[in-house]
């Protein structure tokens, strides 16, 4: 049997981590870095989700909304139906996109703090949104080639 707690406890958890970097990163406004391999600093996002270029706090809540409650909807209807990777992957989408509501809500833009080389500044809800989206790729593609092998 699947335990509903141990995903809710994973996807706590990675909002906690996400929140307190971002707390942190506002609270303390330095810039660390190691050349222009890796830096950490305040990279506010005012204007865009999902690289839209929407200027629209309520477009951005309301895209942001809509794709929670239909990530909610298809993990309560199909829980016990889903392998636990495709739930780990929806688990870990729905905490990167609340984490981002959140900020979204409470600070009026998202706070992105970490950059590598000069790439675009992300935080750790992004990197649990691409991490669960990989995961639910990879899961598929496993049962479509153990599906063709039979």
């Amino acid at each position: 049997m699947k335990s509903k707690i141990k995903f809710l406890f994973i996807a706590l958890i990675i909002i906690i981590i996400d929140q307190f970097c971002k707390f942190n990163v506002i609270s303390f406004e330095k810039t660390i870095g190691i050349n222009k391999l890796f830096t950490v600093a305040n990279y506010s996002n005012f204007e865009q989700a999902y690289s839209l270029g929407v200027d629209s706090i309520i477009l951005l809540l309301a895209i942001n909304i809509l794709l929670i409650y239909f990530l909610l909807r298809i993990l309560v209807k199909s829980f016990n139906d889903m392998s636990n990777a495709n739930i780990l992957g929806i688990i870990l989408i729905l905490a990167g996109e609340f984490s981002n509501l959140f900020d979204r809500i409470f600070r009026g833009y998202i706070v992105k703090f970490v950059k590598i080389f000069d790439s675009i500044p992300f935080n750790m809800a992004h990197v649990s949104i691409i991490g669960g989206i990989i995961i639910i790729i990879a899961s598929t593609l496993i049962v479509m080639l153990k599906a063709q092998e039979n």
